[in-house]
C-alpha cells in the first residue's frame, strides 16, 4: 500500500478501491453453496483466547441470513460517506453556499495536515457501526508479542484481499480494542494519496488515523516521535487479482521500498497476517488474452486501480448479492524485526533485511495457519 509517491519502481501498494461492474450469474451455485456454508460458521469456537474488546457471538450472522436487522443497515452507514460528496457541491448553488465556501477556505488552511501526522479522532474510532462490523464477521486481533511505545514501527499488511476488511477493522477502528492491546502505540493504515484530495472523505480518513502513502506523510510519522505504527499494504492493487478463497500468494518478491523507508529511519518491521481476508468473496478471474482482462489493466493504468469483478452473500438465505460472506477474519501480528537507522542504506543492506522480513512472515503463517483456518499442507508464496 505504500507508493504511489514512494519509489514506485520498487512498489505498487496500497488499498485500493474496487469496482463491482457485473455479478456473473453462471457462478450463483457456488454463492449459494458458500452462503449456505456461512450458516454453519463459528463466530467463537476455538478463537475464543484471541483478543477482542467483547465477546463474540453469532447473532449478527443470524440477523443476516434472516434478511433484516442492524448488520443490513451498516451497509447504508457506510454508502452515506459517500453520497455527501455530490450533496456537498450542490451546496454551492443553494441558499446554503456560505457553508462549503467556509468549508473550502478551511481546506485551504488545511491541505498539508494528511502529511504531517493527520488529525485523528478517538470518538470517531469509537463509533458504534465498526462493532457492527467487527461482529459481523466477527473480526479479531492476535498479539504475538509486545510492541515497546520506544519504537516506531513499519507494518507490512498482508494480504490485500478485496477491501481490507481486517486491516480496516483492526487498525482505523477501536473496535477490537488495539489501544489496550497495545498500549502506547498509535496506528496509521497509510491508503491512496487521492483520497486526501476530496473534501470531507479527507477529514473522515484522518479521524480514523488513516494517513496518506506519500513518502512525506510516511517520513513523518516515522521522524516525529516514538509509538508509532504505519501499516502498508504491501501487495497493493496487483495482489487485489489474487484474492481468492483459498488463496495464500503474497506479490512481495520485489516489493523492497517498505524495507528502505525502514532503514531509513531504523523503523522496526513488523509482519501480519490477515487470516480469511480472501475468504469474504468469490472473485471471477479472467484469461490474461480476453479483453475483459485488457479492460481491467487500461483502468489500472488511467485510475491507478483495478475493477474487480466479486461477490458475495444476498440479503436472503441462499442467494448471491454483494455482501461479504460472514467469515472469521483474524488479523495476527508478528514480533518486530529490530532495524538499524541507516540514512543512505545499501541494495545490498535493503535485501538482506527484505529476506529476514520473507523468513519472518512465512515463520508467522506457519506458526498460526492450522489454528486459523488454513490446512497444515498449505504454503505460503511470494510472487
Amino acid at each position: 500500500m505504500m507508493c504511489t509517491d514512494h519509489q514506485k519502481a520498487d512498489t505498487q501498494c496500497r488499498i485500493c478501491p474496487l469496482v463491482v461492474i457485473a455479478l456473473p450469474q453462471g457462478e450463483l451455485h457456488s454463492a449459494r453453496s458458500r452462503a449456505d456454508d456461512c450458516e454453519h460458521s463459528s463466530s467463537g469456537g476455538s478463537l475464543s483466547h484471541l483478543h477482542s474488546s467483547t465477546k463474540l457471538s453469532n447473532s449478527g450472522l443470524d440477523l443476516l441470513l434472516m434478511g433484516s436487522g442492524p448488520k443490513l443497515k451498516l451497509m447504508g452507514k457506510k454508502s452515506s460517506v459517500w453520497i455527501v460528496q455530490p450533496l456537498f457541491i450542490y451546496l454551492l448553488f443553494t441558499s446554503l453556499w456560505l457553508l462549503p465556501a467556509l468549508y473550502f477556505a478551511w481546506l485551504f488552511l488545511d491541505w498539508k495536515t494528511p502529511e504531517q501526522g493527520g488529525r485523528r479522532s478517538t470518538w470517531v474510532r469509537n463509533w458504534y457501526v465498526w462493532t457492527q462490523i467487527r461482529d459481523y464477521f466477527p473480526i479479531t486481533i492476535l498479539k504475538t508479542k509486545d510492541l515497546s511505545p520506544e519504537h516506531n514501527y513499519l507494518m507490512g499488511v498482508h494480504p490485500h484481499g478485496l477491501l481490507t476488511f481486517g486491516a480496516f477493522c483492526n487498525f482505523c477502528t477501536e473496535a477490537t480494542g488495539f489501544s489496550k492491546i497495545f498500549p502506547g502505540i498509535t496506528p496509521h493504515l497509510a491508503t491512496l494519496s487521492w483520497f486526501f484530495k476530496i473534501p470531507l472523505i479527507r477529514d473522515y480518513l484522518m479521524a480514523k488515523g488513516v494517513c496518506s502513502v506519500s513518502q512525506p506523510a510516511i517520513d513523518y510519522l516515522l521522524s516525529h516521535g516514538t509509538g508509532n505504527l504505519v501499516g502498508i499494504v504491501v501487495g497493493g492493487v496487483g495482489e487485489a487479482l489474487q484474492s481468492v478463497p483459498n488463496a495464500t500468494t503474497l506479490i512481495l518478491q520485489k516489493r523492497k521500498g517498505f524495507v528502505r523507508t525502514a532503514l531509513q529511519h531504523g523503523a522496526h518491521l513488523v509482519p501480519t497476517f490477515t487470516f480469511g481476508e480472501t475468504e469474504v468473496y468469490e472473485q471471477v478471474l479472467f484469461e490474461k488474452d480476453s479483453w475483459m482482462y485488457k479492460f481491467q489493466s487500461c483502468f489500472r493504468r488511467l485510475f491507478g486501480f483495478y475493477c474487480c469483478v466479486f461477490y458475495g452473500r444476498g440479503f436472503s438465505r441462499g442467494s448471491a448479492g454483494l455482501l461479504p460472506y460472514a467469515l472469521p477474519i483474524t488479523t495476527v501480528v508478528g514480533e518486530p524485526l529490530p532495524v538499524p537507522k541507516i540514512e543512505k542504506p545499501s541494495q545490498e543492506m535493503v535485501d538482506k533485511y527484505h529476506t529476514l522480513y520473507m523468513e519472518a512472515l512465512h515463520k508467522l503463517f506457519d506458526q498460526h495457519k492450522t489454528l486459523l483456518g488454513c490446512s497444515k499442507t498449505q504454503k505460503l508464496l511470494f510472487l
